[in-house]
C-alpha cells in the first residue's frame, strides 16, 4: 500500500561499528533485532513518507531491509566513526534523496538504541511540523541538587542549583534532549521549536551496555511494551548479565 505524501522522511542512523555492545544494532531483543523496533515504529507512522536506514554496513542494511526499511545507498566511511556528527548523517541522506530526485518537506531522526516509542507519539509530533514548529523533539527530566551541577561564577564555580538544604531538589526543573525523536522542517520558517518531556520508563530505555538489554527484554516480558508492534514475550526467556554480555561480544 503506498503511504501518505507528506514528504517526511524517517532516518535511521545504524552504523556498524558500537562500544557498549559490540554490533549492537542487530542485538537480538525478544525475537528481534534491536534496530527492527525502530523500523517498525516508524513504518507505523501515518506521516511518515519514507523510512530510510543510514548505515555503512551491509549485514545492517540487509536486515533493515528485511523488516520494510530503505537503504539506498551506503553511509560513507568518513560518517559512520564515533567522532562523526549526527547533522551531518541526515544532510547526507537528504542529499542523497535530493540527487535521486526526491526532495523531503522534513525529516525525523530516530536513533535505533531507543526501542520502546508509544504508538502515535510519532504522529502526534510530527503533525506540529505542518503549521506550528519547525523542529519537534523529545527530552527527559534531569534530576537535580545542589552539588550535581556547577556554572562559572564569583571568581570560581558555584552550584546551578539554589536550594540551601543539603541534597535538596532544585525548584526549577531542567530538561536534556533525548534521542527518542528529532525533527525538523528542512526550510526554516521562522517557527519556534517544540519540545515534548517523555516520562514513560519503558520509553526512556536506552540500549548502551548489556544491563540496558536485560531491562529491555524484561520490559517486554512483562508486558510493558505496546504490542501492537508484535515483540515476543515468549521470545526473551529470563538471561543473566553475562550471558547476555558474551552473547554480545560474539
Amino acid at each position: 500500500m503506498p503511504r501518505a505524501s507528506t514528504g517526511i522522511v524517517a532516518i535511521i542512523p545504524a552504523r556498524g561499528g558500537s562500544k557498549g555492545i559490540p554490533r549492537k544494532n542487530l542485538q537480538p531483543l525478544c525475537g528481534k533485532p534491536l534496530i527492527a523496533y525502530s523500523i517498525e515504529a516508524a513504518l507505523a507512522a501515518r506521516l511518515v513518507e519514507r523510512v530510510v536506514v543510514s548505515t555503512d554496513d551491509e549485514e545492517i542494511a540487509e536486515v533493515a531491509r528485511r523488516y520494510g526499511a530503505e537503504v539506498p545507498f551506503l553511509r560513507p566511511s568518513a560518517l559512520a566513526r564515533g567522532s562523526s556528527i549526527i547533522g551531518d548523517v541526515v544532510n547526507h541522506v537528504v542529499d542523497q534523496l535530493a540527487t535521486a530526485g526526491w526532495r523531503a518537506f522534513a525529516q525525523a531522526t530516530l536513533y535505533p538504541t531507543h526501542p520502546f516509542r508509544a504508538p502515535g507519539l510519532i504522529d502526534q509530533l510530527l503533525e506540529r511540523l505542518f503549521s506550528r514548529n519547525d523542529t519537534v523533539f523529545t527530552v527527559r527530566r534531569l534530576t537535580v541538587r545542589r552539588h550535581t551541577f556547577f556554572v562559572p561564577g564569583d571568581g570560581g564555580l558555584r552550584p546551578l542549583a539554589t536550594d540551601p538544604s543539603v541534597g535538596g531538589p532544585y525548584p526549577g526543573a531542567l530538561h536534556r534532549a533525548y534521542g527518542l525523536l528529532h525533527a525538523s522542517v528542512l526550510a526554516a520558517r521562522g517557527k519556534p521549536g517544540h519540545a515534548h518531556e517523555i516520562t514513560d520508563p519503558a520509553a526512556l530505555v536506552d540500549i548502551d551496555t548489556p544491563e540496558d538489554l536485560l531491562l529491555a527484554e524484561a520490559i517486554v516480558r512483562q508486558g510493558l511494551f505496546p504490542a501492537s508492534l508484535e515483540a515476543s514475550p515468549e521470545a526473551c526467556p529470563e538471561t543473566t548479565p553475562e550471558a547476555s554480555a558474551g552473547g554480545a561480544a560474539a
